[in-house]
């Protein structure tokens, strides 16, 4: 096991050849390059013809040569380590990173959701309610997955969106009360500039009609497919 403080720091870079590998050559379900990488830096793809290799993400590999080591082709191994002449550090980039830019595009540039994933900006929308929310998690919906969203507004609704869609983190301009307490409850960290008793109608004179839609349950499922049929009203 390679420890945190030493994760960021590459020493070399993985390469993969496919005139060795048992899994490419002959078929064979080998999982040792994969199993045994301890930054996740090796994934497995399934070819056309059936066969499943290995393919290496130079941003995560460090160079450690385990791959290499566990490797069980002969008389060479399918994974070798080509060295750094120079080490590479590299950090994880950290939420407050990105949050200013999107932060920027709510305030200044009129969007109303950014998506970011692996520190870069993926997406950005414009629109009313939850709409672009739902556009989010129709178009990208795999980078939602483990990713965070800067959201305008944040009610009931657009906590069980992003719930569903399993977002990491949100940081929202304006959220209500149970939106946080429902985020909280899921394991999703929100943070937000505002924080209020509930999201207000467009007359500013009742609750939100989304979020009277998913107020009789607390399944984030149930909810989105509530939202949905109400927006659809609309």
């Amino acid at each position: 096991v390679i420890p945190p403080e030493k994760q960021h720091i590459h020493i070399g870079e993985a390469v993969w050849h496919s005139d060795r590998c048992l899994a490419a050559t002959d078929g064979v379900n080998c999982k040792a390059c994969y199993r045994h990488c301890p930054t996740g830096a090796i994934e497995r793809v399934k070819l056309e013809n059936g066969f499943t290799i290995p393919v290496v993400d130079p941003v995560k590999c460090i160079g450690c040569g385990a791959c290499e080591h566990y490797c069980p082709a002969r008389p060479l191994p399918a994974m070798t380590v080509k060295s750094l002449e120079r080490h590479r550090e590299e950090f994880k980039i950290d939420f407050s990173d990105v949050k200013g830019e999107a932060t920027r595009l709510l305030d200044k540039e009129g969007f109303s959701s950014v998506l970011v994933k692996d520190g870069k900006i993926i997406a950005a929308e414009r629109g009313k309610g939850v709409s672009p929310l739902v556009s989010l998690m129709e178009n990208h919906k795999a980078e939602m997955e483990g990713g965070w969203v800067f959201d305008r507004v944040t009610g009931r609704a657009a906590a069980a969106i992003c719930t569903v869609a399993k977002v990491a983190r949100i940081y929202s301009l304006v959220a209500s009360d149970e939106a946080v307490k429902f985020l909280e409850a899921n394991g999703i960290e929100i943070e937000c500039r505002e924080r209020v008793a509930k999201i207000l109608d467009r007359n500013r004179s009742d609750s939100c009609p989304l979020e009277k839609a998913c107020a009789e349950t607390d399944d984030p499922a149930r909810m989105v497919s509530l939202v949905l049929e109400r927006a659809r009203q609309f």
